[in-house]
């Protein structure tokens, strides 16, 4: 029987191959419907969303984790200790002391008050006459004051002795004698502590200076230079 059915739609489908198909033919064809592609954009927005739970739950995790395992020391308050309070003493009733009795010897003899005490007029001064009879006292005279010794007495010396100065020559014989400046002068009673500084240079009794001359002596109010042969000086400024 199948196989009478099979040569029949065999034969049926080679009469329909050379005949164009009518409407009556035609089978409904379904239509392929076109995904929708909206999923894939969800899916991966939920992954994402999952990603950024998981990150934010393991941050959170790791802080409590570090809060817990150093945990801030709470700080106790100190217990109040209110003030004790001292019993409060009832005020005594204090009776007046009596102060005792006098002896009746006491009471019979007062005690005697002293006498007042006269004062006695001034002494009158004494009248001129009775000063000048007494002797007046001479005073002593003083000893005279003698120096300390071993100091010994700076004579001055007389401007005679004194070479001319610089400036008092005549004008041809200051023209070949130098005239140096002086910049520091040290006049002292002790000759080995006289010195004078002349261009910055220190000079003392017998040295010669730059431009040649001789300092023989320091003065109190210059110094002696000698220079080929001719003594003068130079004051200090």
């Amino acid at each position: 029987m199948s196989y009478i059915l099979e040569a029949l739609k065999k034969s049926q489908q080679e009469r329909q191959i050379g005949h164009v198909p009518d409407i009556s033919q035609l089978q409904d064809v379904p239509l392929s419907r076109p995904t929708p592609r909206w999923p894939r954009w969800l899916l991966a927005a939920l992954l994402l969303n999952a990603v950024i739970l998981v990150v934010l739950a393991w941050r959170n995790w790791e802080a409590h984790m570090a809060t817990g395992s150093s945990p801030t020391p709470v700080a106790v308050a100190p217990p109040v200790v209110s003030p004790a309070v001292s019993p409060v003493p009832e005020p005594r009733l204090e009776t007046p002391a009596v102060p005792p009795a006098l002896p009746e010897a006491a009471l019979s003899h007062p005690e005697t008050l002293p006498e007042p005490v006269t004062q006695l007029p001034a002494a009158a001064p004494a009248s001129e006459a009775e000063l000048a009879a007494e002797p007046a006292l001479e005073a002593e005279p003083l000893p005279p004051i003698e120096p300390a010794p071993g100091v010994a007495e700076v004579a001055p010396e007389s401007s005679a002795e004194l070479p001319p100065r610089w400036q008092d020559l005549p004008l041809e014989e200051r023209t070949g004698l130098p005239a140096p400046r002086i910049d520091v002068h040290v006049f002292a009673q002790e000759p080995e502590r006289r010195f004078v500084l002349i261009n910055l240079r220190k000079y003392q009794v017998g040295d010669t200076l730059d431009e040649g001359a001789t300092l023989d002596a320091i003065l109190a109010d210059g110094i002696v230079l000698s220079y080929g042969g001719r003594q003068y000086r130079v004051d200090r400024p």
